[in-house]
């Protein structure tokens, strides 16, 4: 899922992570079939893999590993 970077109130797309390389302190990811969401649904709608919660708002991280959310059934 891929917000804008500036101001990441809302969720823009999804995608099919397709292919991750580590070279290093290079990691580089290939996604397939991104699709723009039809609803409109924020960061905090999502909980994070290791601790469950809910992601905070004002989170700083460029990226987190969730959950799949329901709203992508």
């Amino acid at each position: 899922m891929f917000a804008d970077a500036t101001d990441c109130i809302r969720l823009l797309y999804w995608g099919i992570l397709d292919k991750i390389v580590i070279k290093g302190k290079i990691t580089e990811y290939n996604v397939k079939q991104m699709r723009e969401f039809n609803d409109s649904h924020s960061p905090q709608d999502l909980f994070l893999e290791n601790t469950g919660k809910r992601i905070a708002p004002n989170f700083i991280r460029p990226y987190a590993i969730c959950k799949k959310p329901s709203f992508l059934a």
